[in-house]
């Protein structure tokens, strides 16, 4: 998991050979949801997002996870949460067929064996935000208009 100012990316990655299975960010899923842009920062396509990765980590059914999370995690405990919950729905199963319900049958557990944070702080140069061209604007009048004579 990457959290990039406030957008979150998600990749299936094996670190031995150095490939990438599967990612996943916001702007992938605002296609299928037809709606603006100002979704992609929404903390429901995040939690959207968590929910997917349960689905397909259930359907892999991998070993040995490694969580990595770089950058600064927003909405993290909820995430989590989300990630070790069981599915109130059920969904079927690409692979083999069958239908796959959380509730009613086993609870599938998902066992990470790390986690691991990286670059959780910001510790280089943080470049301020420029100052708009109506900001400007409505600054030199201020002080123009509020200039006191020594």
């Amino acid at each position: 998991m990457r959290f990039n100012k406030h957008r979150l990316i998600i990749a299936l990655a094996d670190e031995k050979k150095c490939n990438t299975h599967f990612f996943l960010s916001t702007g992938l899923l605002l296609k299928h949801f037809q709606r603006k842009k100002s979704i992609k920062k929404n903390k429901s396509m995040k939690l959207l997002m968590a929910r997917f990765l349960r689905k397909l980590l259930i359907l892999l059914r991998l070993r040995n996870i490694i969580l990595r999370i770089r950058g600064v995690p927003l909405y993290l405990d909820i995430m989590l949460a989300m990630l070790f919950r069981p599915l109130s729905h059920f969904f079927t199963d690409p692979f083999t067929g069958q239908e796959i319900d959380e509730i009613q049958k086993k609870k599938t557990r998902l066992n990470f064996s790390a986690i691991v944070f990286t670059r959780f702080k910001p510790f280089g140069y943080q470049k301020e935000k420029k100052m708009g061209r109506v900001k400007r604007k409505i600054r030199r009048k201020l002080v123009k208009l509020n200039a006191v004579i020594d």
